[in-house]
């Protein structure tokens, strides 16, 4: 980014936020580890960061007119707008806002000087509004479950073991940890959860680690767009024959 360029007012700003946030949270713990990794990040990955964690919504369900956008992104409207919400959760909205705010001006210019500035300063409070949102609304944060599998044996057969359940997973972003079956093998592993069907819903990899004879998965998994009901957990030790275990998405 060139120096005293928009962007660049707009990454400095971002950063003196998270210090400031990093300074609130607890030693140690997840949230202070989260931004202290943010402060490391260089400052173009650091502005795409704080703009990723958006769902799809390729349909445009519920979007606001580009009216309501072209408000939001040129400031006429208060970061305390429930619109705000919307947009944060829309890629689509998101992209549009950042698009018009960088870009257009509110009103017609009389010189190419004064169209350059406001369209800098729309970019600059665009990028310093919707990253003290994000900050202050808190990166998407993934759901932890632990799955105990040991119940099962070590099946090398993408032949679907019987029974109840195994466990529950919810529709959301999750930090999967997998208790693995009994003689399972530690190193790299592929996980998918599959339809009652097998149609693959969402894919994952992960390292297994062998520790006091027990043998654990952990990766994360987006079921976010996955449906509710009966489904299947399929893991493999990469290069082996996958392992189906009945699971529930609800």
């Amino acid at each position: 980014m060139t120096q005293g360029s928009p962007a660049d007012l707009v990454v400095q700003k971002l950063r003196s936020l998270i210090m400031e946030k990093a300074k609130q949270a607890p030693s140690g713990s997840p949230e202070h580890y989260r931004l202290q990794e943010m402060l490391e990040l260089s400052d173009d990955a650091l502005f795409d960061t704080l703009y990723s964690s958006v769902e799809p919504n390729p349909d445009r369900v519920g979007c606001p007119p580009r009216d309501a956008l072209r408000a939001l992104a040129m400031r006429t409207r208060p970061l305390s707008d429930p619109l705000w919400d919307h947009v944060m959760e829309c890629a689509p909205c998101r992209i549009d806002v950042r698009e018009m705010g960088r870009g257009r001006a509110v009103t017609p210019q009389r010189s190419p000087t004064r169209s350059l500035t406001l369209a800098a300063a729309a970019v600059l409070v665009l990028g310093i509004g919707l990253a003290a949102w994000m900050l202050t609304r808190g990166a998407i944060v993934p759901t932890a479950i632990t799955g105990d599998l040991r119940a099962y044996a070590v099946m090398r057969s993408d032949r679907p073991q019987s029974g109840e359940p195994a466990f529950d997973l919810p529709p959301r972003l999750v930090r999967l940890t997998l208790v693995l079956p009994n003689g399972s093998e530690p190193g790299p592993y592929d996980i998918e959860v599959r339809s009652a069907g097998g149609r693959a819903l969402a894919t994952a990899s992960g390292s297994a680690t062998l520790q006091d004879f027990v043998t654990r998965l952990e990766s994360q998994v987006d079921l976010r767009s996955a449906p509710r009901g009966p489904s299947q957990l399929a893991i493999r030790r990469t290069g082996e024959d996958w392992q189906l275990f009945p699971i529930r998405i609800q």
